[in-house]
């Protein structure tokens, strides 16, 4: 039997100012201003009460179910409160082998310093919810070498709106551009299957592969839209060696492209015989970037003296 109190108090401040002017991408002929200027203090306070009980049955099955009750308190008489359950059960098959799953329902508050000044947000949000579910099989093949699949369904409700530029996720001053948008998704989902095969060892060489396949979505007007984030292949390959003085990896990443939103030109002929190159805008995230691969090579050196070691 576990359990606990926790309580804490939280303090911000903010002061935050922007004065900003960029060309319309799809009028290039109009400008945008952007004028903003927020100077506030905001505080809260949390207090959570969590409890959990695990037990084996037999000689193959351990579960343990628990339960956490939050209150989170903002200014202005703004407060929430939410009950968090969770189940998790390991069913051992043999000696070298075991399923797992695991349910539950997480809440994550507006934090007292996430509040989105630079998009003009003021107030704070109600927490969101997310239901997690995740299966997974574990095997220990030899002594140094183990395989490990999950499966996993996540389900998020009461979302905060959220801010993304368009077209392109790394800027200087994200939220000055022109593109800048907030989506007001409902609701969200994310699935998907990860896979993971690990050679550990000592003063030899390792190595390890895995794979996932993952599905994200908001669901906005009515309608499922990619989350501009979702990997749908991702693979990383890597073997190295750890000794007492050299640690060598090598390791290759790739995921397949990010989701985009196309774009086209247009000409259009203007009353007085000129023309102008118009930009044009496609469904969000109908589109996808292409693949991503990257290669590192991290080396260290670890070097012992009398009593203290130095690593480079």
């Amino acid at each position: 039997l576990g359990w606990g109190v926790s309580a804490s108090r939280h303090d911000a401040s903010y002061d935050y100012g922007l004065q900003a002017r960029a060309i319309d991408p799809f009028d290039r002929t109009r400008l945008l201003a952007s004028q903003r200027a927020i100077d506030i203090e905001v505080s809260g306070d949390k207090l959570g009460v969590y409890g959990s009980y695990r037990t084996r049955l037999g000689d193959a099955l351990t579960i343990e179910a628990g339960a956490r009750w939050d209150s989170y308190r903002y200014e202005h008489g703004q407060s929430y409160t939410r009950a968090s359950p969770r189940f998790n059960a390991v069913y051992e098959i043999g000696e070298r082998s075991e399923l797992r799953a695991a349910w539950g329902v997480m809440h994550q508050p507006h934090s007292i310093d996430r509040l989105d000044v630079e998009d003009g947000e003021t107030q704070f949000h109600q927490p969101e919810s997310a239901r997690h579910l995740v299966v997974g099989y574990a095997l220990k093949l030899f002594d140094t070498m183990s395989l490990r699949v999950d499966a996993y369904r996540k389900d998020y409700s009461d979302l905060r709106p959220r801010y993304e530029n368009e077209f392109t996720s790394v800027r200087v001053i994200a939220e000055a551009e022109a593109d800048r948008i907030r989506l007001d998704a409902s609701r969200a989902r994310a699935q998907g299957i990860e896979l993971s095969l690990r050679r550990d060892t000592r003063e030899q060489w390792g190595g390890w592969f895995s794979y996932g396949y993952a599905q994200a979505e908001d669901f906005e007007d009515g309608a499922w839209r990619t989350r501009s984030w979702e990997q749908q292949h991702s693979v990383t390959i890597g073997v190295g060696r750890s000794g007492a003085t050299w640690d060598v990896n090598l390791a290759a990443f790739y995921h397949s492209g990010a989701p985009s939103t196309p774009v086209s030109f247009q000409i259009v002929e203007r009353d007085d015989g000129s023309s102008l190159l118009l930009l044009e805008r496609g469904a969000a995230n109908t589109t996808r970037l292409g693949h991503y691969l990257r290669f590192d090579l991290p080396a260290s050196r670890n070097v012992f003296f009398e009593s203290s070691a130095l690593a480079y």
